[in-house]
């Protein structure tokens, strides 16, 4: 069996985010990374329940050199369909009703908390950007240059 404070916020951590006036104190993200590359992120509905297939193209037409009077071959491109899987980044930020209302600022005790959430996707969201591997961890999508183990 866990234990509570593993999961759950308690009268301890409570304390431990109130300032000397009984305000919410302001922490300090030490843990915050800087993820740009997620601002630049197009994001696109899928056209499939649970991914998105595109065509792409394979290879290219060879084209000849000839001499005059000289035939050319026959050639053509190639294409394959590629169904790219989507991942679904989920976290509930959940805190006992009670526990929130102490300081009498429950938007803003809740915000301190949410915070952390969103950091915590924030920096999964990168990590398998780059390196998600569907084969290691199929319920996540292929990153750009895919890591060989578990992570």
């Amino acid at each position: 069996m866990a234990l509570l404070g593993g999961t759950a916020l308690t009268f301890a951590d409570w304390a431990k985010r109130i300032d000397d006036d009984g305000k919410v104190a302001t922490i300090i993200n030490l843990l915050s990374q800087s993820n740009e590359v997620l601002e630049d992120m197009l994001v696109i509905e899928g056209n499939l329940p649970t991914g998105h297939k595109t065509t792409i193209r394979t290879g290219l037409p060879s084209a000849t050199w000839r001499f005059l009077n000289a035939g050319v071959p026959k050639t053509k491109s190639t294409t394959a369909q590629v169904t790219d899987s989507c991942g679904m980044l989920e976290v509930y930020s959940e805190i006992d009703k009670d526990l929130a209302e102490l300081n009498g600022n429950t938007a803003e005790f809740r915000l301190s908390e949410d915070m952390a959430f969103l950091e915590g996707m924030n920096q999964q969201m990168a990590q398998v950007l780059f390196y998600g591997n569907t084969a290691v961890n199929p319920e996540r999508f292929l990153g750009l240059a895919p890591a060989t183990r578990a992570s």
